[in-house]
């Protein structure tokens, strides 16, 4: 097991833009901000049509696809993530979601 102790630093909140891609975002405004880890909360909404990975098909090794899933419709949206440098010291997050409208959530299909 690998930990690390934290303690309450910097905070922000941000506000994204219809079009604005979620990861893109984040990971820039990390970047510009020297932000190098970082928990992740996400309240709000998705249009119709945005594309979130739901899970990757079955894969071995280094080949894995992700399945890729459409809302139909407006929906609701709450994430929690992290965000960590890669390899290359560059920030990426990963972030789980579930969205939902009227009764009806999508988790992980």
């Amino acid at each position: 097991m690998h930990y690390t102790e934290g303690f309450l630093g910097r905070i922000f909140a941000l506000r994204l833009e219809p079009g604005e891609r979620v990861p893109d975002i984040i990971e820039q405004f990390a970047r510009e901000h020297e932000i190098e880890n970082g928990l992740v909360f996400y309240v709000g909404g998705a249009g119709s049509g945005s594309r979130l990975v739901v899970g990757p098909e079955e894969g071995k090794g280094e080949q894995i696809i992700p399945i890729i899933h459409a809302l139909s419709g407006i929906q609701e949206m709450l994430g929690v993530g992290t965000l960590f440098p890669n390899e290359a010291g560059q920030p990426v997050l990963h972030l789980h979601a579930a969205v939902g409208r009227e009764g009806h959530a999508t988790v992980g299909l």
